[in-house]
């Protein structure tokens, strides 16, 4: 589920020329000299091979010193990492890491390499430890602690997991920033494995307000689709499912469009079937047949509500609620496709009051503004959608979606 991150090759190719500046008054030995000055040189032409070789001389010179050994590791590190070989590559950082030639000060890039090495090594608990003692010598960063929250997470630890996430993703929203994906994905993760589906949900959400991908949809909607059963609630479901992407299947198609012919949308439906044709969504032939005909009733059904409308809205105005307005305002938005009007309909609709059903209302008015791009105005009345847990899930995703 998780990318690893891009591993610190600069600061393994830093490490040997700070083993250098951190023993400064020492010298490899004149009998090892000669050899080491040839791994050198082939290390810096990046000709591994020929390094490795005059290393492994050098290593079999029963004259080397300390010292010897110490700069002989320094160069066995970064060319085992860049020759991917992360084992061999964390055993010879690790040798060195606690060398009295190592300035105290820098052991801290030394402890991050060696986190994201055993990270490369799925040593989840050397990630942790590394992790921990670069943080301690305050070479961590944000990236350090995320390398830990990870492991954590490989092991099974998922509290202490999502204890370290979430506190990055806190800090970043703080800096007005926007966490990773990663990170919320973790938490979303963590979560679900510890059964926790409310604070899931609360991630997830999150997690769409910054990143609005299909999957993230399909994947918070889902719930909704099985729980949803009141006929208004799931045609605005699946508006919002066409809205973002995830209207696949012949079924879904089929009962949006269903639904919207049922409630007086008969042009919500046109434009549904019309598109899953256009998609030849409807593979099996009779599911094709029954969604032609359905078309075909819809497109009548289209022309004879237009011919009314004009008389309806008069009705409406002088209707002692605001109901008609509002179910005018809809016609106009989702059968005749006029959507400033619709919108100043249902807006007058829901000003004068007295509504049977203030949520539907809201949710109508909320679909209008975001069809009329007016985000702000469309969270705000999707905010005002209360009393029904359905309704205000369902409220919320929508203006989520507004801010995308």
């Amino acid at each position: 589920m998780l990318r690893q991150s891009k591993m610190m090759w600069a600061a393994l190719a830093c490490a040997v020329m700070l083993g250098g500046a951190a023993a400064q008054a020492q010298e490899v030995s004149k009998a090892l000299a000669k050899t080491l000055k040839a791994a050198q040189d082939s290390f810096l032409a990046k000709n591994y091979d020929a390094a490795l070789a005059s290393l492994r001389e050098a290593q079999a010179n029963p004259a080397k010193t300390a010292f010897d050994q110490y700069a002989i590791n320094e160069f066995l590190g970064p060319i085992y990492a860049n020759q991917k070989k992360y084992p061999e590559a964390f055993e010879a950082f690790s040798a060195n890491v606690e060398s009295p030639y190592v300035k105290p000060e820098d052991r801290g890039v030394r402890y991050k390499v060696l986190m994201q090495l055993a990270y490369a090594n799925k040593n989840w608990p050397g990630v942790v430890d590394y992790g921990n003692r670069a943080v301690r010598a305050g070479a961590g960063g944000a990236d350090a602690e995320q390398f830990i929250a990870q492991a954590y997470y490989q092991q099974g630890k998922y509290r202490e997991a999502i204890s370290g996430m979430q506190d990055l993703v806190t800090r970043a929203e703080k800096a007005g920033q926007r966490p990773s994906e990663d990170s919320l994905l973790l938490l979303a993760d963590s979560y679900n494995r510890l059964g926790d589906d409310a604070a899931r949900a609360r991630i997830m959400e999150k997690l769409l307000s910054y990143y609005q991908k299909p999957n993230y949809w399909a994947n918070a909607l889902a719930s909704s689709q099985q729980t949803i059963r009141d006929v208004k609630l799931r045609l605005n479901l699946y508006r919002l499912m066409a809205e973002v992407g995830t209207l696949r299947t012949a079924d879904q198609y089929s009962e949006m469009a269903q639904l919207a012919v049922e409630q007086g949308f008969p042009g919500e439906a046109v434009q549904v079937l019309e598109q899953g044709l256009g998609k030849n969504v409807f593979t099996d032939q009779r599911e094709k047949d029954r969604a032609g005909r359905l078309l075909e009733s819809s497109r009548r059904q289209v022309a004879a509500e237009k011919a009314g409308l004009a008389q309806v809205e008069k009705e409406a105005q002088g209707a002692a609620t605001g109901d008609l307005l509002v179910a005018v305002g809809a016609s106009y938005l989702l059968n005749v496709g006029d959507a400033s009007k619709g919108l100043a309909l249902i807006n007058q609709g829901v000003s004068k009051g007295s509504l049977k059903s203030p949520n539907d209302a809201y949710m109508l008015l909320g679909v209008a503004q975001a069809r009329a791009k007016n985000g702000a105005e469309a969270q705000k009345a999707f905010g005002k959608v209360d009393g029904d847990a359905n309704y205000e899930r369902l409220a919320k995703l929508w203006s989520l979606r507004t801010r995308g």
